[in-house]
């Protein structure tokens, strides 16, 4: 449940990582366990490329945000006033930006998967015997 009691909305993301245990199951043999490794591997790449993405991102609305704290809050010019709070209007809305916010749920579903996938290929290597195999 959400917020005041309203149900909680579930995207695909979220729906994916409650089924991840059935979309990828306990290890059972070399064969699956290298289909898990190429699969991590393909979504890895995905991820760094996002990570690297929203970090800039997020490094960009820091400066940003120090920047903004230094500005003064009123001018004794109207034009320049209305010119300060349509840069800070713009800047909230990027902040809020649908892509950009797709993107961070993106990562992070990543992130979760590639763990869950990770665990899984460290489980089957343990339970193989061979506990220390390098990923």
């Amino acid at each position: 449940m959400g917020a005041a009691g309203t149900p909680q909305q579930v995207g695909p993301p979220q729906a994916m990582m409650r089924n991840k245990g059935r979309n990828y199951p306990s290890i059972g043999s070399m064969t699956e366990r290298e289909k898990y490794k190429a699969v991590f591997n393909d979504l890895y790449a995905e991820y760094k490329e996002l990570y690297r993405e929203i970090s800039a991102a997020e490094q960009k609305f820091q400066d940003l945000d120090a920047m903004m704290r230094q500005l003064p809050r009123h001018y004794q010019n109207r034009k320049e006033q209305s010119r300060l709070s349509a840069v800070r209007k713009e800047y909230r809305t990027k902040r809020k930006d649908p892509a950009y916010l797709e993107k961070q749920q993106r990562r992070d579903y990543l992130k979760r998967k590639l763990a869950h996938l990770k665990a899984q290929i460290q489980a089957y290597d343990w339970e193989a015997g061979e506990g220390s195999v390098a990923f």
